[in-house]
């Protein structure tokens, strides 16, 4: 139990380094002619400058990893845990490949 409490809290501070991660890549590259944002919420927000994207990105990390960390003693709690980082890593993943393109151009 006390395994699946480490994992879980090592989980969630991965998942939110690479969610700063995005957010660093996001405020950086997504700009007019250069990467265009997909998702719509996240196109309002940055009319509204960076910091607004910011507070919005922090309070999405924050309750996604406190309902993963007040589910840490439970097995789903680390299967959601493990499935967040994946799909962490893969969105990670497609940003370096577009930026493997834009460095070609």
């Amino acid at each position: 139990m006390k395994q699946r409490t480490t994992r879980v809290w090592i989980l969630c501070i991965a998942i939110s380094l690479l969610g700063l991660t995005d957010l660093y890549l996001t405020i950086r590259y997504v700009k007019p002619g250069c990467l265009m944002e997909l998702n719509p919420i996240a196109i309002w927000l940055m009319d509204y400058g960076p910091f607004a994207l910011t507070f919005w990105k922090m309070c999405g990390l924050s309750a996604a990893s406190y309902i993963l960390i007040q589910s840490r003693h439970r097995l789903c709690g680390e299967i959601a845990s493990w499935g967040c980082f994946g799909l962490m890593l893969v969105l990670l993943a497609h940003w370096f490949s577009m930026l493997s393109l834009i460095s070609r151009d």
